[in-house]
This record gives structure tokens, C-alpha cells and sequence, in this order.
């Protein structure tokens, strides 16, 4: 096996694993995949096409109608954005304290404008860190909280700066990686329920589902839209379109849509089976996020260095090195996108 055929299979695992399905199956499609591979000598892209659009056709296969009408076409479950934030913010909070305990030593004073600053920090970091995660499937959610985080980020520069700075005692600098390390564990290891995942504030209830009443004309087509943007992935554009294609249907006959389509969370799945797989936004790619972290540390180191805390000379080098790499991730993710995007 190549690396490309191991690079492929491991998108393959990733792909699956983040439109839910579980390792059994998983486990199922990659034994067959080698199978057929090894029996054509086709590589598994030449055999299967792209990853992720092979891992839609295996949800499409393989997990029933009733699951799939009632889960994000991501499985992710509102709990689950939380958890990344936490993961994340956990991350930046542990290597925030490794480079202060490196820079600054030790011990560490502690200020009403330390304490207050360091609270908003993480929170700002928590709620842009939200905001990324949303923004891959609701966009508008997405630049709200991410927003909240400028703003949280804002309100703790004004406390650094502005509230006292009388020493209140000493704290130790890892501390805050300890605060970090609670988070990411708190993230990683939350206990998840079995339910299908469905978009916050939506009608979805597992089993439940096939015990709604019916709905009128009116909240059929309101629901519709919802459905296929939050829960299918579909672009605004064409949720629109397919809405009005119905909505322009029910008024020439004068039925009920229900009584023409059928439940919508069934409608809108049957229809999204039809339309493209949704692809993962750029900024969400693997790459980028890294590129995006290191950059965040580049610019923490280089806030250290110049401010009055330090002005190690291997801050300065070690945030040189990240930016560095940072740009060249991003670089390359980039060109690697305008590429998929040029096959298309």
C-alpha cells in the first residue's frame, strides 16, 4: 500500500467518523475497501472517488432513512460544538501557561487586572472557539459568536490595562494549564447520549419522530428551509429554490403539502439525497485550523516579548519559527483547495 492509499483510507476513517457512522461499520467499509482493491488493483480513489464524497454514499447505504431524517448531515450535535470549544480552548490554555512559566518563571504575580483579564481570555477563547465550529454549517451563528469572542477579548485588553495592579499574592504559572487541562478533559470526556442528532431547536425527536401531527401549509414550509440548511447542509440559495418549487406546487393544486410529500424531515432527506454531498467549509480544513493555532501562539509569544513581562530572546525566535510555519500551512491548504475546487 502506498502512502497515498493510507493517506486516503485515514481520510476515509475521518470522513465516516464525523458523519457518525460507528467503528463497526467503519470498520466494515474500510475491510471492504482493501478487499476490492487488492482484487483490481485499483487505488482507492480510483476505485471510490474522493473521501468524503465516498463517506456520503455510505451513509446513504448503510444507515436507515429513520436515523438519517433526524441527524445533521455532520452529526454534530450542539453538545458536540460545546465539547470542541472546551478541547480547544483547553489547548490554548495549556500552552498559554507553558510559555508563561518558560518566560516568567515560576511564580507569577497576581493582580485584580491579571485575574479579570485571565477570566475573559478564556472566555473569549471559549466563545470564538464556538463561533469556528458553528461556522462550518451556520455561518450567521458562527459570526456571532465569534464576535462575542472579539468583544470578550476587547473587555479583557481594557482590564490588563485599566484595573489595578496592586500584587495580591503569587500564583503559580501553570496554573492556568491546569485550568486548561480541566477543559480539555471536561471536552474530551463528557458523556454523549445514542439519540440522532439533530439542529438546535428542531422538531427531531428519535423515536418520536413518526408520532408528530400533521403540519399546516404554513409551518410545512416553514420547516422545510430549516431542515435542509441546518440539517441537511444544503446552501441558502438552494433551499430557497426547492422551497418555492413546492410552495408554487401546493397553491396550483390547492392540497396540503403533508398530504402531497409526505412529513417534511422525510421530504427534506428525500430531496437532499438528490443534491451534492455538502462539503466542509476551507477555513474548517485540518490544515487550516492548525495553521490558525499556531498563529495564535506566534502572536502570544510575540505579545510577550514586547510587553513588559519579557523580552526573551527565544520567545521572539520560537513565534518567529510558528508564524513561519503557520503562513506555509495555510499556503499550502489554500492551493490545495483552489485545486479540489478546480476539478469541479
Amino acid at each position: 500500500m502506498t502512502d497515498t492509499d493510507s493517506r486516503w483510507e485515514a481520510r476515509l476513517r475521518l470522513a465516516l467518523a464525523d458523519r457518525g457512522v460507528g467503528y463497526k461499520v467503519a470498520d466494515e467499509v474500510m475491510e471492504e475497501v482493501g478487499q476490492h482493491c487488492a482484487a483490481s488493483g485499483e487505488s482507492p480513489e480510483e476505485a471510490f472517488g474522493k473521501p468524503d464524497e465516498y463517506a456520503v454514499a455510505v451513509v446513504r447505504d448503510r444507515i436507515p432513512d429513520a436515523v438519517r431524517a433526524e441527524r445533521r448531515w455532520d452529526a454534530m450535535s450542539f453538545q458536540d460544538h460545546v465539547d470542541g470549544a472546551l478541547i480547544l480552548t483547553g489547548w490554548w490554555a495549556m500552552v498559554a501557561g507553558l510559555i508563561l512559566w518558560l518566560t516568567a518563571g515560576f511564580m507569577m504575580p497576581l493582580t485584580w487586572g491579571g485575574l479579570v483579564g485571565a477570566v475573559l481570555v478564556l472566555l473569549a477563547a471559549f466563545t470564538a472557539s464556538l463561533g469556528y465550529s458553528f461556522s462550518g454549517t451556520r455561518l450567521p451563528s458562527g459570526l456571532a459568536w465569534i464576535g462575542g469572542g472579539l468583544g470578550l477579548a476587547t473587555a479583557a485588553a481594557l482590564a490588563f490595562t485599566l484595573l489595578p495592579a496592586t500584587e495580591l499574592g503569587r500564583v503559580p504559572a501553570l496554573l492556568l494549564s491546569a485550568v486548561g487541562a480541566a477543559s480539555f478533559a471536561w471536552g474530551f470526556l463528557r458523556e454523549h447520549d445514542d439519540k440522532p442528532h439533530g439542529a438546535p431547536g428542531d422538531r427531531s425527536g428519535g423515536a418520536e419522530a413518526e408520532d408528530r401531527p400533521p403540519l399546516g401549509r404554513e409551518e410545512w414550509l416553514r420547516e422545510l428551509p430549516r431542515l435542509l440548511k441546518e440539517l441537511h447542509g444544503l446552501p441558502s440559495a438552494r433551499a430557497k429554490e426547492i422551497t418555492e418549487d413546492v410552495a408554487r406546487h401546493v397553491r396550483e393544486t390547492g392540497g396540503e403539502p403533508e398530504e402531497e410529500f409526505g412529513p417534511v424531515h422525510r421530504y427534506a432527506l428525500q430531496v437532499t439525497d438528490g443534491e451534492p454531498a455538502p462539503l466542509q467549509r476551507w477555513w474548517l480544513r485540518s490544515g487550516v485550523s492548525s495553521a490558525g493555532l499556531l498563529l495564535a501562539v506566534s502572536l502570544g509569544g510575540f505579545v510577550l516579548h514586547f510587553s513588559v513581562l519579557t523580552a526573551s530572546t527565544w520567545v521572539l525566535i520560537g513565534a518567529s519559527l510558528m508564524l513561519v510555519l503557520a503562513l506555509v500551512l495555510f499556503v499550502v491548504e489554500l492551493a490545495e483547495h483552489r485545486e479540489e475546487q478546480a476539478k469541479k
